[in-house]
């Protein structure tokens, strides 16, 4: 899956970097991004931990997102600012009967974004892109069990980030779609662009 997803990134590459010379990016837009990630791996994480090898049954996992949006200015045809928010929610409940628990993972992200437009041709185009920010996440337990005391909540960390490389295609002139593979978040995402 990889060397597939590789070789289609080089040939899409290779194909919009040889037409022509007409740039999708000028200064003064503005780019909306909405997008989904994939995989959310605290979710896979709470499942491995929770749930294999567990002697108890009736296990309910949750899982949503990463989703979020992108604002950015062009400065000019090459450099871009603007800012990124995104939102992922984890979760794993339980009942050892007649208490239920439940372990949650809310993660908020909103980090200052900066892109490199290395490619800009007519519908097409490339970046790569650097945020650092603010990141609010939260490992909660919760339980209605008056016997046990383990009640936390947790917040490991409120420094975010995101290095990511990334392409949009667009169908109209303001319309398009967003890909983009990175670290710092959801290690795939796509979706919708909007320009104006």
């Amino acid at each position: 899956m990889k060397k597939f997803i590789f070789i289609i990134i080089v040939a899409c590459s290779v194909s919009f970097a040889s037409q022509t010379n007409a740039q999708c990016l000028e200064k003064g837009k503005i780019m909306i991004d909405v997008y989904y990630g994939w995989p959310n791996l605290l979710s896979k994480a709470l499942k491995t931990f929770y749930i294999t090898g567990s002697t108890y049954s009736g296990y309910k996992a949750t899982s949503m997102g990463p989703l979020g949006g992108r604002f950015e200015y062009l400065l000019g045809g090459k450099i871009g600012l603007g800012l990124e928010v995104n939102y992922a929610n984890s979760g794993i409940e339980w009942t050892e009967t007649p208490y239920t628990y439940k372990v949650s993972a809310p993660r908020l992200s909103i980090m200052p974004r900066f892109n490199y437009h290395f490619i800009n041709k007519d519908n097409f185009e490339m970046f790569i892109a650097a945020a650092l920010g603010y990141k609010s996440w939260n490992i909660n337990f919760e339980t209605n069990d008056p016997n046990y005391s383990g009640n936390i909540s947790y917040n490991p960390s409120s420094f975010g980030y995101r290095f990511a490389w990334g392409m949009r295609l667009f169908f109209t002139d303001n319309i398009g779609a967003n890909f983009e593979l990175g670290v710092g978040g959801a290690l795939l995402t796509g979706g919708l662009t909007a320009k104006f």
